[in-house]
């Protein structure tokens, strides 16, 4: 006879091997991503076929605000980047009415150095996450411009140490950069972005670094990003770190946020940053 015990384990191997495997965090997320949202209903566009009597008056009044905030926004953008056109051009370079406009004018703005980690020629960075339930992940980024216009790309390889899963993101950005004072970088960007696991996703990512530098050797920058996959819900990036330089090289270390969907990739960060 075929002992009990035998059997038992027999029967408990063939279940497990018929179960299916569970997913793991980085599947997860990419399912998370790249699921449609369900559509709305169109209920809502009937519930109000015209504006009523209070909402115009309140139009009415908010509308010279509006304009006023619109055009304090529209300075800051353009004089941030003449700003940082001064920055790396210097200011014999530029027409004294757009000197005299930006408030430039009986000011002196250092013009910039090579090796300055704001409004850089190049910059490279290389680092490595790790990300909670044993997954990992190796980041690399490239910058390449000259003052207000640059490029960048970045590379974001996740595996499971654990399994054969993998997932990757690929962001390529035109940036506007925008220089505050002479210690405070913002960059706008938008551009393509991909993501590659089980299957290849294309979409769109919007950025917006700010990059705080007061001090010779200490700096902050945050890094948030959004993107979205044909329709999925947007995928919100975030990284924060504290940066330490000494010439042209900087190490830096902080924490990276990314989630989508519910399901997120978050952990402890360091790298090395090279810029010119």
């Amino acid at each position: 006879m075929i002992d009990s015990k035998v059997l038992c384990a027999g029967l408990l191997a063939s279940l497990a091997l018929l179960q299916p495997a569970q997913a793991g965090p980085l599947k997860q997320f990419e399912k998370a991503a790249a699921t449609p949202a369900p559509s709305r209903s169109s209920d809502r566009s009937h519930q109000r076929s015209s504006p009523d009597a209070g909402d115009s008056v309140l139009g009415a009044l908010m509308r010279p605000f509006m304009e006023e905030i619109g055009a304090a926004l529209g300075y800051c953008f353009v004089c941030s980047g003449e700003r940082s056109l001064v920055y790396a051009l210097g200011e014999e370079d530029r027409s004294a009415a757009m000197l005299e406009s930006c408030g430039f004018e009986g000011k002196s703005l250092e013009r910039r150095k090579h090796g300055d980690i704001l409004i850089p020629f190049a910059r490279a960075d290389a680092g490595y996450q790790a990300v909670q339930e044993g997954v990992s992940a190796v980041d690399v980024r490239a910058e390449a411009g000259y003052a207000l216009l640059a490029v960048s790309v970045r590379r974001t390889s996740y595996w499971q140490r654990k399994s054969d899963e993998t997932m990757s993101t690929t962001a390529l950005v035109p940036e506007y950069r925008m220089l505050f004072g002479g210690a405070v970088e913002a960059d706008l960007g938008f551009g393509p972005f991909f993501l590659d696991g089980a299957a290849h996703h294309a979409g769109t990512i919007l950025t917006l670094p700010i990059l705080i530098h007061p001090a010779k050797h200490l700096g902050l920058e945050f890094r948030p990003a959004w993107a979205n996959l044909e329709g999925g819900p947007p995928i919100a990036d975030y990284g924060l770190n504290v940066v330490l330089r000494a010439g042209y090289v900087a190490l830096y270390g902080g924490y990276r946020w990314l989630r989508s969907g519910g399901v997120a990739l978050d952990g402890p960060v360091g790298g090395l940053s090279a810029y010119w």
